[in-house]
């Protein structure tokens, strides 16, 4: 076994790590398909890389155009071995941690609409976009910024001036709205509520006494009146017949002289119908009187006023009394929002005007 010295065995380490270091991963890739193989950068250069990027994707040779990525995220032809080596080390550079080569064929058509359409107009849109920055720029910074500032405001000076008429009126409104004791007018409002309740409560105890009063007819003898009237009409049919058999039988007595038992009879049945008849007329106007009765007596329900809308009503009234021209919809909102605090509402309504 020969023998080897410390220093020999150093070298031959480095030899095989640079060895190493010249073989990587190389990509290639042509509309999407993309192909992953190791080489060894110390035989490999570009007709290597054109020869197989034909071979793999069945590309004929000049037809298509090597192009790789730099950092920067541009895209950088390679028709030459400086520009390969160059992409190899951008690849290979401590920077970049995937350590592998990536390189994309494209049609020489493809570059050529790319180069001579779509970077020229990418690049006149990024100096459009920069020219209306400046432009931007300089018109925030100008004197005319200024004046339209200037011209603003004396718009907004000549609506205030339109408007000053409806502003004094407002102001004279609000200072005597606080020369007024408040609280002296809540309670004022409030007494005069309660009198306006007071009076309904009393007007509806009066109706409610007054139905109270009325003869309301009972369902039963609803009931027993129409069976009453149907009985009396049985009773009339059964008389108008009695009364049309025994017409029949004084025909037939005053032709044939023989006296039956059956005409007496017959000529006392017209007399209970008669007597029965006269019974309807009553039973009629009674069934005719109960509607009315229970229409009134529904009627009456209505008046009944509770405690939360007597106060709502009071707040509401007083918003109204110091501010005619608010919306009802908008006061219930504020004051539900200021949980009944009708000081808190009108304040929001004085400022709103």
């Amino acid at each position: 076994m020969p023998y080897c010295t410390k220093q020999q065995s150093t070298k031959n380490k480095k030899s095989k790590m640079a060895e190493t270091a010249r073989v990587t991963s190389l990509k290639i890739n042509f509309k999407g398909e993309i192909h992953r193989i190791r080489v060894d950068l110390s035989t490999f250069g570009l007709e290597h890389l054109q020869e197989l990027i034909c071979s793999t994707f069945k590309l004929a040779p000049g037809s298509f155009i090597v192009q790789y990525k730099d950092g920067e995220g541009d895209n950088l032809n390679v028709v030459s071995d400086a520009e390969f080596e160059e992409a190899c080390r951008v690849f290979l550079s401590e920077n970049n941690a995937m350590k592998a080569l990536r390189f994309s064929a494209v049609l020489r058509h493809q570059v050529m609409f790319q180069e001579n359409v779509s970077d020229p107009i990418l690049k006149a849109i990024e100096r459009l976009v920069e020219t209306l920055q400046c432009a931007v720029e300089k018109v925030k910074k100008e004197e005319w910024a200024r004046r339209a500032q200037d011209g603003m405001e004396q718009t907004r000076g000549a609506v205030l001036n339109v408007a000053e008429g409806a502003r004094d009126s407002f102001d004279a409104a609000r200072q005597s709205f606080h020369e007024i004791p408040f609280e002296q007018v809540l309670k004022e409002t409030t007494e005069g509520l309660k009198n306006v309740a007071q009076n309904i409560g009393s007007f509806a105890q009066d109706v409610v006494e007054e139905i109270k009063g009325m003869k309301i007819i009972d369902p039963v003898e609803m009931d027993a009146n129409d069976e009453t009237t149907n009985q009396d009409e049985e009773a009339t049919e059964e008389g108008s017949r009695s009364s049309n058999e025994s017409e029949w039988e004084d025909i037939a007595a005053s032709n044939v002289p023989v006296a039956t038992p059956a005409v007496v009879e017959v000529v006392a049945s017209p007399c209970t119908a008669e007597e029965q008849v006269p019974s309807m007329p009553s039973a009629i106007v009674e069934i005719q009187e109960a509607p009315m009765a229970i229409s009134e007596a529904i009627i009456v329900a209505e008046p009944v006023v509770s405690d939360e809308e007597k106060k709502w009503a009071d707040q509401l009234a007083l918003i109204n009394d110091v501010l005619p021209g608010v919306e009802t919809t908008r006061s219930i909102t504020l004051l539900e929002q200021a949980n009944g605090n009708v000081q808190v509402v009108l304040n929001a309504l004085m400022e709103e005007l």
